[in-house]
């Protein structure tokens, strides 16, 4: 019988019943190694499930350290677990390695009371929750978020529009998918920025504003650094390591960066608005009571939202155009809906009437979720699994495997989005648990519903005037982890104008 690297057995001691101590233990050697092993992780978890069972214990990548983390797989264990977190945001260490430039910058990047000043998915406790609470307000706000829908989102689908046309004059109507990738993120960028500053950026035309193109150019290559050291398996960062190229380089980006967003905060607030409700109006709240200490915590704030909000959203865009490319039939339908509710021009107003799309977007998740799993910590003793788990124990919940349960879909691995139109009419049931990648709790996505309403505008703008073909050299994309779920390698696609096909 092997051991693990706790020192126990893998297999349950069916003496022990249902206490803690019974879950079985993955072994040392089943354990990836490595970034690109990471890669592959739902193969990896699929595998243990197959060898341990539906819970068992593992290192958590997201939180280093020899404490074991539970992992689950099923929907009512997921439920149970989000439903078992605390009153404030708890996620562990995982993430460490984006605190090191802020670590060595010393006494200027720590607060009044001593803390640590970094991203707020890396803060913990009321510490985080007074950041979060800082630039959640006019996000969260339905009412806010429709001012900012009316007032920019339908101008922003039209020039995502007026771009793509551009992109894809050629014979062939193609666009590489490095290049589609490239505008999405420039979507996501611009749409994502109105919310967050009250202001156009000009990421879709021909003068963007040029801190905002600093800060996506450098965004993917230091979100793919700092993931690069987290998964290093050493986030000790002594002298000689800190020297490395790699550090240097990420540090390098992660300066730039942060100097490009703070000249973004302070010249936006000079063209600040009071007309249309944005972040940076609950920021300058926050800066104004105390909520936020200085401009640093305000930045860091800001930097983290767009940029959770540009990766997620770019990459979800991408993977919707892939399977609509290569499911004409959903295509077609999707499109009937987007003509019937926009006759006219794509509008924000109306975009609650697409009721079919949002299946698709479900169905999108479900196959090809932006996040494969999540991390708590339960704040109460709870059952997972017919196992009894303390309070206190970080529980890893493996989304992917659940939305691709033949118990909980018929047909899993088939992209079905009218199953969700179906689910809908129903009593809730596990799989709403399932039905989106925002999370839910004290670590719900803070920008759940400005992400839904850029892909149903984004996705509408292209149903209506386009035909979406796979290119003859289309490869079909296979899923690629860092933060988020990236199509690998990005699709290529065909955009052909409907006048044309017609």
């Amino acid at each position: 019988m092997m051991r693990s690297m706790f020192g126990r057995v893998t297999k349950p001691n069916r003496l022990l019943g249902k206490s803690f101590d019974a879950i079985p233990v993955v072994a040392t050697e089943d354990l990836p190694a490595n970034l690109e092993a990471m890669n592959a992780m739902i193969d990896y978890w699929r595998g243990w499930e197959k060898k341990y069972g539906l819970i068992f214990k593992a290192p958590s990548y997201l939180k280093p350290g020899d404490e074991p983390t539970v992992y689950v797989s099923e929907a009512k264990d997921i439920g149970t677990a989000y439903r078992a977190e605390g009153k404030y945001p708890n996620r562990g260490d995982g993430f460490s390695a984006f605190n090191e430039y802020f670590v060595r910058g010393g006494q200027e990047w720590r607060t009044k009371d001593g803390e640590l000043k970094t991203f707020f998915f890396n803060i913990n406790g009321e510490h985080g929750m007074r950041i979060r609470q800082s630039i959640q307000q006019n996000l969260m706000s339905p009412a806010a978020l429709a001012k900012v829908g009316e007032r920019f989102l339908g101008d922003v689908a039209a020039d995502f529009k007026q771009k793509l046309d551009t992109m894809t004059d050629n014979p062939q109507h193609r666009l590489e998918g490095t290049d589609l990738t490239r505008l999405t993120f420039r979507f996501a960028f611009e749409a994502a920025g109105t919310a967050m500053f009250g202001r156009r950026l000009g990421l879709l035309g021909t003068n963007p504003n040029p801190d905002a193109q600093e800060w996506i150019d450098n965004m993917r290559p230091l979100i793919l650094a700092g993931v690069e050291m987290m998964f290093s398996g050493d986030q000790s960062w002594d002298d000689h390591k800190s020297t490395t190229p790699e550090y240097l380089e990420y540090h390098r980006l992660m300066h730039t960066s942060l100097a490009a967003g703070e000249r973004l905060l302070k010249e936006s607030k000079q063209h600040l608005s009071d007309d249309v409700p944005s972040v940076l109006h609950d920021v300058i709240e926050a800066l104004d009571k105390g909520k936020l200490e200085d401009i640093q915590e305000a930045n860091l704030a800001m930097y983290q939202v767009m940029g959770a909000a540009v990766d997620t959203t770019a990459n979800t865009l991408l993977w919707n155009l892939n399977h609509l490319a290569t499911q004409p039939e959903v295509q077609q339908k999707a499109r009937e809906e987007v003509l019937r509710v926009f006759p006219d021009s794509i509008n924000f107003a109306d975009s609650s009437k697409l009721e079919y799309l949002r299946c698709v977007m479900h169905e999108t998740f479900r196959l090809t979720p932006t996040v494969f799993f999540g991390l708590r910590k339960t704040a109460k003793d709870v059952e997972l699994a017919g196992y009894d788990v303390p309070a206190g124990t970080y529980v890893q919940m493996n989304q992917a495997a659940a939305q691709v349960n033949e118990k909980m879909f018929k047909e899993p691995l088939a992209y079905k989005p009218e199953r969700w139109a179906k689910m809908a009419k129903e009593e809730a049931t596990e799989a709403h648990v399932l039905e989106n990648n925002f999370g839910r709790g004290p670590r719900m996505c803070v920008g759940v519903r400005l992400a839904r309403a850029e892909l149903l505008l984004s996705l509408s703008t292209i149903l209506k005037h386009y035909d979406i073909l796979p290119a003859e050299d289309y490869v079909t994309p296979k899923p690629k982890y860092f933060l988020v779920n990236s199509p690998d390698p990005a699709p290529t696609l065909r955009f052909i104008p409907r006048r044309l096909s017609n």
